[in-house]
């Protein structure tokens, strides 16, 4: 049985992994991969505790996570424009 620490953009959350998922994917779990999880959700309120029970994980790169983003409508390049613009806030 493993933890892991995970953070994604809007928080953070802890990823469980039992034995017979663990030995599947121990190899893919090293610090700064983008991983993508499926597995179950659990929320604890009180202690205000993130968890997924891992079920599948899969290595993928920035390209591949924009990629599917597009696909499900939940990206697309206007975003980039917003980090890419130059803004002089003394003007302003």
């Amino acid at each position: 049985m493993a933890f892991i620490l995970c953070e994604s953009f809007e928080f953070d959350f802890e990823g469980v992994l039992y034995e017979k998922e663990y030995n599947e994917f121990f190899h893919q779990i090293k610090l700064g991969n983008i991983i993508m999880l499926e597995g179950f959700a659990s929320i604890d309120i009180q202690y205000e505790k993130k968890t997924i029970q891992i079920k599948k994980m899969k290595i993928m790169t920035l390209s591949q996570i924009r990629e599917q983003a597009k696909e499900t409508n939940l990206y697309d390049n206007s975003a980039r424009k917003l980090f890419s613009e130059k803004v002089d806030l003394a003007q302003e």
